[in-house]
């Protein structure tokens, strides 16, 4: 099934969708942002990256510090990069 297809089966009038994707190539970008223009969504996305990577590490029985480090401190400055974190947050004292 192709993406027409599908946008008329399930009859979805969305004209700027869809030039966006089949002419263009291109989905939307996210503008989801605060009032400084940082982009939440975007920090989110990368902050659940970095937490994945680390369990995925833990669960193929990495354990030497050398391996593991880096992913936790990439994952620790992603959190302390969260709009949503709270000040008291340990990481956020140094």
């Amino acid at each position: 099934m192709t993406t027409e297809t599908f946008m008329q089966l399930y009859q979805m009038d969305c004209p700027r969708a869809r030039e966006r994707l089949l002419i263009m190539g291109v989905p939307e970008q996210i503008k989801t942002s605060d009032d400084s223009g940082h982009h939440v969504a975007v920090t989110v996305a990368e902050t659940v990256q970095h937490f994945i990577t680390a369990m995925d590490a833990v669960k193929l029985e990495q354990r030497a510090v050398d391996e593991l480090q880096p992913l936790l401190r990439d994952l620790m400055d992603a959190l302390t990069q969260l709009p949503e974190t709270p000040n008291d947050f340990e990481p956020n004292k140094k």
